[in-house]
């Protein structure tokens, strides 16, 4: 199986040049789609540039990833 590619919060905060927090808010307000990874908030390189591209709102409508 392939491994995919996944960027932390603070990765994800580094590109945007923003703070972690902010990262966690766009996340959490579902302007930024993620998932969780036991405590860990982790990101797919598509979502993000999809984010910067502007293609937020199309990210709404995506359900965030269930964890156990």
């Amino acid at each position: 199986m392939a491994q995919m590619e996944l960027y932390t919060a603070a990765e994800v905060a580094d590109r945007l040049r923003v703070r972690k927090w902010t990262v966690e808010n766009l996340y959490r307000s579902g302007r930024l789609a993620g998932c969780k990874v036991g405590k860990h908030l982790r990101f797919r390189p598509d979502d993000v540039q999809r984010f910067i591209d502007g293609d937020a709102e199309k990210q709404r409508g995506r359900p965030r990833a269930q964890t156990r």
